[in-house]
């Protein structure tokens, strides 16, 4: 590992995940401590955002850097894991979590592929051009009728599109930018997406849905799944963030804690007091050192500050925390 150079800020450049603190000396951002929501008063917090990196984010109090940030892959063929370009036509697969975000990729005969009807038609063939006052759709030239839809009520199991009701399942389609609301491309033709909202599959809280799985609508849990920036929120929503190509949980988003409390892992923890030789290392933001004890800077009279046990300055956990919304 190549190591961070060491003296005066000024004459001196860290690495685009490192950041030069005061005794000229770079330091890694992942790791680092950051991010705090602080209850000021009822109902309401003050957050403080931290300077993770170019390729950092905080997650559950801590730098995290993802190294898939800034990487281009050829996302037809390829998804990006721990900064590495990783071909999915290579895996054997069971299900299209395996190959990727479900927005993006399916899974064929245990092969993994891209899921083509989510490709614009400018990336499966080429595009003719079209006269003023029409618009592409699929392969054709067809009026623009901008609002044609907008005082038009379809009867049950029909849906409007470009001025008309058709059935909603069994329209051709080239992709799914095709097909009317709540439906996707599959073979050629609209259906119904069964994991669009009020569709037939209902996930457990905090999982993804599959529309393309052998059965349709299969779930998986978000934490763990392989994903892209790329893709569709819904594949990996907040609180959950794609961190190198997987979905992580920020254990600490909107987690409110108390002055002299910092969120981490999802714990309000007691950091008013602690022995400390380092407030960056081992206080965190808002937090000084004053002779070898975090002090918090941040202090609102109308908030109680729960007293501290001298006696046994460790760091405690506190039960005082909650979700600011």
């Amino acid at each position: 590992m190549k190591k961070e150079p060491y003296g005066d800020c000024l004459k001196i450049k860290c690495g685009r995940d490192s950041v030069c603190v005061d005794a000229g000396k770079c330091i890694s951002f992942s790791g680092r401590l950051c991010g705090r929501n602080v209850l000021v008063g009822k109902g309401l917090a003050r957050t403080i955002v931290s300077d993770c990196g170019p390729r950092g984010k905080c997650m559950g109090g801590r730098c995290s850097i993802d190294k898939c940030a800034d990487i281009l892959c050829d996302e037809t063929n390829e998804i990006c894991r721990d900064g590495m370009c990783m071909s999915i036509t290579s895996i054997l697969c069971f299900s299209p979590f395996d190959c990727g975000p479900p927005s993006l990729y399916e899974c064929k005969q245990q092969k993994c592929q891209r899921r083509f009807d989510t490709l614009g038609p400018v990336l499966t063939h080429p595009s003719p051009k079209c006269d003023p006052g029409e618009i592409l759709s699929g392969d054709k030239c067809v009026t623009n009728d901008g609002e044609a839809c907008t005082r038009i009520v379809c009867p049950s199991g029909n849906s409007c599109f470009n001025g008309l009701c058709i059935h909603s399942s069994g329209t051709n389609c080239g992709n799914s930018g095709e097909c009317p609301d709540l439906h996707l491309c599959r073979d050629g033709r609209c259906v119904s997406d069964v994991c669009a909202a009020n569709g037939r599959v209902k996930c457990p809280p905090e999982h993804a849905c599959s529309p393309t799985s052998t059965p349709e609508g299969e779930c998986r849990h978000f934490q763990g799944l392989l994903c892209s920036h790329t893709a569709a929120i819904e594949d990996c929503p907040p609180p959950y963030y794609c961190i190198g190509g997987i979905c992580t949980k920020d254990e600490c988003y909107r987690k409110a804690c108390q002055i002299g409390e910092r969120c981490d892992s999802g714990i309000c923890l007691r950091i008013e007091g602690t022995p400390c030789r380092d407030a960056a290392k081992e206080c965190g933001e808002q937090f000084t050192c004053d002779n070898g004890i975090c002090r918090d800077q941040i202090d609102v009279q109308s908030t109680t500050i729960f007293p501290f046990n001298n006696n046994n300055p460790s760091i405690k956990s506190s039960q005082s925390g909650g979700i600011w919304s």
